[in-house]
């Protein structure tokens, strides 16, 4: 998972949501949003937290993380 996939995000109360329920980032990279979005929702409300968490796991496991 390089990318973001965010079809719909109705979180209202978050700075990433834009009207039409779309968030801003969806299709953006993960790699360069990382640092930015580690602070965000807990990945129960947030699907851009949970695929920073999937990312990060991923990159632990791979050894690509110090």
């Amino acid at each position: 998972m390089l990318y973001f996939v965010v079809e719909i995000c109705e979180l209202k109360a978050c700075q990433h949501w834009r009207l039409g329920d779309n968030c801003v980032k969806h299709n953006a990279s993960i790699a360069d949003s990382i640092k930015y979005c580690s602070n965000l929702h807990d990945s129960k409300r947030c699907q851009v937290r949970k695929q920073v968490d999937t990312y990060r796991l991923e990159q632990m496991l791979e050894g690509d993380i110090k």
